[in-house]
């Protein structure tokens, strides 16, 4: 966990691990967030979507994932 942006982060992890998988997780859009919030039961489907389109685009991404190894 970090408040740093995924590309610095990114680099942090490059010097100690081989990094072997990365996926966002919600990514950020401020309308389809906004509508999120405020009818959340409505709007599931096209959260689901743009999670499916728009989930490898890390730079995008309220959360992400990065699965690696350590460097021997």
């Amino acid at each position: 966990p970090a408040d740093r942006p995924y590309g610095e982060l990114k680099k942090i992890l490059a010097k100690n691990f081989h990094i072997t998988k990365e996926e966002g997780l919600f990514p950020t859009f401020p309308l389809i967030s906004a509508l999120t919030f405020i009818i959340p039961g409505k709007v599931v489907w096209m959260h689901k979507l743009y999670n499916a389109l728009f989930g490898w685009m890390t730079s995008v991404c309220f959360l992400n994932l990065t699965i690696g190894r350590p460097k021997k």
